[in-house]
């Protein structure tokens, strides 16, 4: 059951995120729903944790509703919609309560892991970086 939920949260991110591209302009923009989901699943959560993880952006991103998101279940739209940050939400209240869902939770942390290493490994277009800092990237 949980791994339909999946496959099915899987393809709505895919079809929602078509033609939408990472910072670099060429990274598919699901590549990166898909890399918060396996640091989820690495870190030893479930199905359910990275069915989210594979969403968390949808609602923020994309014209998706949240009605698409709740034939998967309650916890599992509810959790989306904590990490959706509105634009004039107060970063505050947005992380109080995130931490208050757990799946919500582990999901933006996951969020960061990933965003960081793309950081760290691509930079930042159109920001310089220094020769140590490519000199990671490399080894």
């Amino acid at each position: 059951m949980e791994q339909e939920l999946f496959s099915k949260a899987l393809s709505l991110a895919a079809q929602w995120h078509t033609g939408q591209t990472r910072k670099d302009d060429i990274t598919p923009y699901i590549y990166h729903p898909i890399a918060v989901a396996r640091v989820v699943k690495d870190a030893g959560y479930d199905l359910r944790y990275q069915t989210v993880a594979i969403l968390h952006d949808v609602l923020e991103d994309t014209a998706c509703d949240e009605s698409e998101i709740a034939s998967l279940g309650n916890d599992i739209l509810e959790a989306v919609k904590l990490l959706t940050r509105g634009k004039d939400a107060d970063e505050e209240e947005y992380v109080e309560a995130i931490l208050k869902n757990p799946m919500a939770a582990v999901v933006k942390n996951a969020d960061k892991i990933c965003n960081l290493w793309d950081a760290m490994y691509n930079g930042i277009p159109g920001e310089s970086r220094s020769e140590k800092a490519k000199s990671f990237a490399e080894n």
